[in-house]
């Protein structure tokens, strides 16, 4: 997914944005794999040398492979990539980013029941970012099982708690890490949770 921008962001506030539009997401829809999951660009809030390196949409080799077009909501290549890419996509102005993502960390915060993030703060590492259960995300009874493993039964929660759960299960990798560092695909990368 491509978003554009207006003008020229930071890093740092383009980062901010993909990852709560990814939080947003994962509140509402089970995501059973990271299987599609790749990488976010920018890689880092700040670059200190040539930034990051990315294929553009619309890229020579790709293109032809059929991979890297713009498609319509059913998922046909649209037969003028170049009039899709610079007449017809829209691009975010810094109010929509800033009124976006004030809007969803309200929503999110709601359901937690906590107070909103102000949308200039930066999002909390995740060793320091502290997610707790909340009730209404478990209708009716929560299963869990302790035996050669932790078996959660999935079938009376939502899937923000699915996949709150699914993360915090998820070990780290350290090849995940270094491909990220190196800018390298993490894609073929298989996650076992």
């Amino acid at each position: 997914m491509w978003i554009f921008f207006k003008k020229p962001v930071s890093a740092a506030l383009a980062r901010n944005f993909g990852f709560l539009l990814l939080d947003k997401g994962s509140a509402s829809i089970n995501l059973k794999s990271f299987h599609y999951y790749d990488r976010m660009y920018p890689s880092q809030d700040v670059a200190s040398s040539i930034g990051n390196l990315i294929a553009l949409p619309l890229q020579g080799q790709a293109l032809k492979r059929g991979n890297s077009t713009f498609v319509d909501k059913n998922w046909n290549a649209y037969p003028d990539q170049w009039d899709i890419l610079l007449n017809r996509t829209e691009k975010l102005s810094l109010e929509d980013i800033e009124n976006y993502m004030k809007k969803w960390q309200t929503e999110l915060a709601e359901k937690k029941g906590i107070q909103a993030l102000d949308a200039s703060q930066s999002r909390p590492k995740p060793w320091k970012k502290k997610d707790s259960f909340i009730k209404s995300d478990v209708v009716g009874k929560m299963h869990i099982v302790f035996s050669d493993g932790i078996y959660v039964d999935a079938l009376n929660l939502m899937p923000r708690l699915q996949n709150q759960i699914r993360s915090m299960a998820a070990f780290d990798n350290p090849i995940f890490y270094k491909n990220k560092r190196l800018g390298y695909s993490n894609y073929y990368l298989k996650l076992r949770i």
